[in-house]
Parts: structure tokens; sequence; C-alpha cells
């Protein structure tokens, strides 16, 4: 399976052989788990990335059974697909996608920036099974983990 690999610092082969992940996620809240909305966790590769969303630093590993991966080519594909004939709306660039290939024609940042065209479609991609969704946002690799149950251990830095 062919991956967009466009960084230095996350061997997406990881993903496959991988069992647990260490990340961080930056937080204002003193509980590192606490999401008032009950939004997605979101967790970042990088410590100093999640520095970037609250003084309260935790590091947490999970051990996901089903990883989205937005730089897969097939894993966005399978998104067209479950949207049908609707279209993969990216709010930031006002604009619409409605084939894979068109939105890596049109969409400027896609290397860069998954985040955007995932977030609003995360029903589906649990609804597949997946507990976890890679993407990318500004250049960093993150994670959304949408299932609690692969969270291993949380400690504060």
């Amino acid at each position: 399976m062919k991956y967009l690999n466009f960084f230095e610092d996350f061997n997406y082969q990881e993903l496959h052989d991988t069992k647990t992940f260490t990340l961080y996620r930056g937080t204002d809240y003193n509980i590192a788990l606490y999401r008032p909305l009950g939004d997605p966790l979101f967790l970042s590769n990088s410590e100093s990335f999640a520095k970037d969303y609250g003084k309260n630093i935790f590091e947490i590993k999970i051990s996901p059974k089903s990883i989205f991966d937005s730089s897969n080519p097939e894993h966005f594909k399978l998104l067209f697909k479950w949207l049908g004939k609707n279209p993969l709306e990216d709010r930031f660039y006002d604009d619409k996608y409605y084939s894979y290939e068109e939105m890596v024609e049109k969409y400027p940042s896609y290397e860069s920036d998954t985040w955007e065209l995932i977030e609003d479609h995360l029903d589906f991609i649990e609804g597949e099974g997946y507990d976890t969704v890679l993407i990318t946002e500004g250049g960093v690799v993150n994670f959304m983990v949408l299932d609690d149950s692969i969270i291993k251990d949380v400690k504060q830095l």
C-alpha cells in the first residue's frame, strides 16, 4: 500500500508495526481526557505542537486497533464512497470536492492539513469501525481518538 510520506518525523510504517503510540495533548484543563463537548480526543505526535493548545501537557499512550489514515489515498477514497453523491466540503477554502483526484488537484495544502476535510465526517469513519483517525495539521501528524478504550496510559508532564 502506498502512503504519502510527507513528514520526516513520522514513520508511516509504524502504523502497521507499532501496537502502542506515545502522543501528547495540550489543554488548559487539569483533567487529561476532559472534552466538554464530547469531541474526539486530539493528540499530537509532537510535544511542542501540543503545547500550542494549552498549558497542561499530558503524555498519552494509545493502542489503536483500526486507524483511518488520511495519508492513505485508499482511505480517502473510502470516505468519498461513504459520502456518495455528497461532496467533501472544505470550509477553510470554501470549496467542494467530489472525488479524491479532484481534491488532490484543487486542495492547496492537502499534504500538510487533512484535519479540516476529515473533522466533519467522523460519524462515517467511526461507523465503519475505525477507533482512531490520523490527520495532519500544519505539517504535524496528529491523531483523533474516537474510542477511549484504546487509551492505555496517561501522565502529566
